[in-house]
Protein backbone atom coordinates (compact mmCIF):
# COMPACT_ATOMS: atom_id res chain seq x y z
CA UNK A 1 0.00 0.00 0.00
CA UNK A 2 1.31 3.46 -0.89
CA UNK A 3 0.60 6.60 1.13
CA UNK A 4 1.93 10.14 1.50
CA UNK A 5 4.05 11.26 4.43
CA UNK A 6 2.49 13.84 6.73
CA UNK A 7 4.01 17.33 6.70
CA UNK A 8 5.94 18.27 9.82
CA UNK A 9 6.99 21.77 8.77
CA UNK A 10 7.62 24.18 5.90
CA UNK A 11 10.40 26.73 5.52
CA UNK A 12 10.27 29.72 3.15
CA UNK A 13 13.35 30.86 1.19
CA UNK A 14 11.80 34.25 0.37
CA UNK A 15 8.38 35.78 -0.40
CA UNK A 16 7.74 33.52 -3.40
CA UNK A 17 9.52 30.18 -2.93
CA UNK A 18 9.69 27.44 -0.33
CA UNK A 19 13.09 26.36 0.93
CA UNK A 20 12.17 22.95 2.32
CA UNK A 21 9.40 20.73 3.61
CA UNK A 22 9.92 18.34 6.55
CA UNK A 23 7.95 15.14 6.95
CA UNK A 24 7.07 12.79 9.78
CA UNK A 25 8.44 9.25 9.53
CA UNK A 26 6.41 6.81 7.47
CA UNK A 27 4.23 4.46 9.52
CA UNK A 28 5.07 0.78 9.29
CA UNK A 29 2.90 -2.30 9.03
CA UNK A 30 3.79 -3.01 12.67
CA UNK A 31 2.35 0.42 13.61
CA UNK A 32 -0.90 -0.64 12.00
CA UNK A 33 -0.97 -3.87 14.03
CA UNK A 34 -0.04 -2.22 17.35
CA UNK A 35 -2.99 -1.28 19.54
CA UNK A 36 -3.04 1.35 22.25
CA UNK A 37 -4.51 0.82 25.72
CA UNK A 38 -8.02 1.41 24.32
CA UNK A 39 -7.64 -1.32 21.70
CA UNK A 40 -7.31 1.13 18.82
CA UNK A 41 -4.71 0.62 16.13
CA UNK A 42 -3.76 2.67 13.11
CA UNK A 43 -6.51 2.32 10.50
CA UNK A 44 -6.76 3.11 6.78
CA UNK A 45 -8.65 6.34 7.56
CA UNK A 46 -5.62 7.46 9.59
CA UNK A 47 -3.32 7.29 6.57
CA UNK A 48 -3.05 10.11 4.01
CA UNK A 49 -3.84 8.71 0.57
CA UNK A 50 -4.21 11.98 -1.37
CA UNK A 51 -2.23 15.20 -1.64
CA UNK A 52 -5.31 17.22 -0.69
CA UNK A 53 -5.71 15.17 2.48
CA UNK A 54 -2.07 15.83 3.44
CA UNK A 55 -2.53 19.56 2.84
CA UNK A 56 -5.75 19.63 4.88
CA UNK A 57 -4.10 17.82 7.80
CA UNK A 58 -1.15 20.24 7.70
CA UNK A 59 -3.20 23.42 7.26
CA UNK A 60 -2.59 24.47 10.90
CA UNK A 61 1.22 24.20 10.69
CA UNK A 62 3.11 27.48 11.01
CA UNK A 63 5.55 28.34 8.22
CA UNK A 64 9.07 29.42 9.23
CA UNK A 65 11.94 31.00 7.32
CA UNK A 66 12.18 34.25 5.41
CA UNK A 67 9.75 36.51 3.61
CA UNK A 68 6.33 37.95 4.29
CA UNK A 69 4.67 34.53 4.70
CA UNK A 70 6.88 33.42 7.58
CA UNK A 71 4.79 33.01 10.72
CA UNK A 72 1.58 32.28 8.82
CA UNK A 73 -0.32 28.99 8.72
CA UNK A 74 -0.18 26.83 5.58
CA UNK A 75 -3.85 27.53 4.83
CA UNK A 76 -3.03 31.27 4.70
CA UNK A 77 -0.39 30.88 1.98
CA UNK A 78 -1.12 31.92 -1.60
CA UNK A 79 -2.14 29.11 -4.00
CA UNK A 80 1.19 29.33 -5.83
CA UNK A 81 3.14 28.46 -2.67
CA UNK A 82 0.71 25.69 -1.63
CA UNK A 83 1.21 24.24 -5.12
CA UNK A 84 4.99 24.19 -4.52
CA UNK A 85 4.41 22.28 -1.27
CA UNK A 86 2.14 19.77 -3.05
CA UNK A 87 4.91 19.11 -5.60
CA UNK A 88 7.16 17.84 -2.78
CA UNK A 89 4.65 15.14 -1.80
CA UNK A 90 5.59 11.67 -3.02
CA UNK A 91 3.63 8.46 -2.47
CA UNK A 92 5.72 5.82 -0.71
CA UNK A 93 5.20 2.18 0.13
CA UNK A 94 4.38 1.23 3.74
CA UNK A 95 7.06 -1.22 4.88
CA UNK A 96 7.56 -3.66 7.73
Amino acid sequence: MKIYQEIKGVSMANDNFIESVWFYDMPTIDDMRHEDSFGHGLEMDDLPTSKNQVMDWASHKTVCGYGKHSGRKIWQLPPSIRKQIKKTLIKKEVTK
